[in-house]
C-alpha cells in the first residue's frame, strides 16, 4: 500500500512541477516581449528586471492551481487508461483512499498560494508600479508604444495606431479619471513633446472627436485641434496603495477603517468595503480551488479513458475558464453590495467539490 501512494504522488508531483514551469512560462511570455521593446529603446536595465520579477508572483498565482488540476487530469486519466485504477479496485482500494494520497499536496499547494496571494502577489504589484514610475521619470516617452494599449499612466488608457518619432496617427485615449464615466478623445494625427519643466506628455491632437464631452454636456463635440497634457507622467511617483497593493494584515486593516470613517457616505462606504472584500474572498477562493480542482480533475481524469494529454490539457482549460468567469462576475458585481459579490466567489469551489464528490460517489 505504501509503495502504491508513493508510486501515485510522485507521479502527480513531478507532473505537477512541469505543469507549473510551462504555465508560468505562458504567462510570463507577454512581459518579455514587453521588456525587449523597452530594452532596444535603451531603457535603463535595472527597473526592467524589477518589472519582469514582479510579475512572477502573479503568474505563479494563477499556474499553480491550473498546474493542480491539469496534473489531475493527466496522471489520472492515464492511470485509467491504463487499467491500473480497474486494479487498484479490484484489490479493494477505493477512490476515497486515492484521494487520500494526493490531498495533502493539494493542501500543501493551496497555503502556498495564500501566501503568495496575500503576501507576494500584493508587494511584487506595488514594486511594479513604482518601478513603471522610474521608467517613465527617465523618459516617459518611451512608453508610447504603437499598436497596443498603453495603461502605464493613472487613470488613462492610450493607443497609438502609428508612430514615427514625434509624429503620431490614429490616437485613442481613455480618460477614467471621472468616477462612473468614461471619456474617448479620439484624433486621426497628432505630435508628441515633453514639457522640460514638468516632464508631461504634451499631445497636440488634430481632427478630434471627444465623447462624451463633459458630465454636464454627455454629447460628442468635434474639434480641429486639441492639446491635451498627461499630468504627471513624467514625475516619479510615490504610489498611495491600491486595493491589488495591500498585504492580508493591510486589507483587513483597510476593511475596518472603512467602517469607522464618519465622513464617507453611506453608499460609498458600502461599495468601497465591498470592493476589498471581494479581493479577500478571491485570494482565498483562488488558493483554496487547488483542492478543489483535486477534487473535481480525478473522476473527470478517469472517467476520460484516454491516453493522449491533449484531453487532459483541454479540459483542465475549459474548467479554469469556467473557475476564473465566477471571480470576474463577483469583480464586476462590486459596486452592487447587495449581490454579495464577495461570497459569489466562493460559488465555483464549492461546486466543484461537490461535483467531484458526487462523481466519485457514483464511480464506487
Amino acid at each position: 500500500m505504501r509503495t502504491l501512494s508513493h508510486y501515485i504522488a510522485k507521479s502527480y508531483l513531478i507532473t505537477f512541477a512541469a505543469t507549473v514551469a510551462v504555465f508560468t512560462f505562458v504567462l510570463s511570455i507577454g512581459g518579455l516581449f514587453k521588456l525587449s521593446d523597452l530594452v532596444a529603446k535603451g531603457v535603463d536595465w535595472h527597473p526592467l528586471l524589477v518589472v519582469f520579477g514582479s510579475g512572477i508572483p502573479s503568474a505563479l498565482s494563477f499556474a499553480i492551481p491550473i498546474s493542480a488540476l491539469t496534473a489531475t487530469l493527466l496522471v489520472f486519466g492515464r492511470l485509467s487508461a491504463d487499467s491500473e485504477i480497474v486494479a487498484m479496485r479490484a484489490c479493494g482500494i477505493s477512490l476515497w483512499q486515492v484521494m487520500r494520497w494526493v490531498l495533502p499536496s493539494a493542501m500543501l499547494m493551496a497555503l502556498v498560494c495564500l501566501y503568495i496571494n496575500n503576501e507576494l502577489v500584493p508587494a511584487s504589484h506595488y514594486a511594479r508600479r513604482s518601478a513603471f514610475a522610474s521608467l517613465t521619470s527617465q523618459n516617459p516617452m518611451d512608453l508610447l508604444e504603437e499598436g497596443r494599449p498603453i495603461q502605464d499612466f493613472d487613470g488613462l488608457t492610450l493607443y497609438v495606431g502609428m508612430r514615427s518619432n514625434q509624429r503620431l496617427e490614429d490616437i485613442r485615449i481613455y480618460d477614467l479619471r471621472t468616477p462612473g464615466q468614461t471619456r474617448e478623445i479620439k484624433a486621426k494625427y497628432g505630435t508628441v513633446t515633453v514639457d522640460t519643466n514638468t516632464l508631461e506628455i504634451v499631445l497636440a491632437l488634430e481632427e478630434v472627436t471627444i465623447d462624451p464631452l463633459s458630465v454636464e454636456r454627455p454629447v460628442p463635440a468635434y474639434c480641429d485641434a486639441l492639446t491635451e497634457r498627461i499630468k504627471s507622467s513624467g514625475r516619479k511617483k510615490v504610489y498611495r496603495k491600491h486595493v491589488k497593493d495591500l498585504t492580508l494584515g493591510e486589507l483587513l486593516v483597510r476593511i475596518r477603517s472603512v467602517e469607522l470613517d464618519a465622513h464617507e457616505q453611506v453608499e460609498d462606504a458600502a461599495k468601497h468595503r465591498m470592493n476589498m472584500s471581494v479581493e479577500l474572498h478571491k485570494r482565498f477562493a483562488l488558493s483554496c480551488s487547488c483542492v478543489a480542482f483535486v477534487f473535481l480533475g480525478l473522476p473527470l481524469g478517469i472517467r476520460s479513458h484516454r491516453k493522449e494529454s491533449s484531453i487532459g490539457i483541454a479540459l483542465s482549460l475549459l474548467l479554469v475558464f469556467s473557475f476564473y468567469l465566477f471571480i470576474i462576475i463577483a469583480q464586476q458585481l462590486s459596486n452592487y453590495p447587495a449581490f454579495h459579490p464577495d461570497l459569489l466567489t466562493w460559488m465555483p469551489v464549492v461546486l466543484s467539490i461537490l461535483i467531484g464528490t458526487l462523481l466519485i460517489r457514483r464511480m464506487r
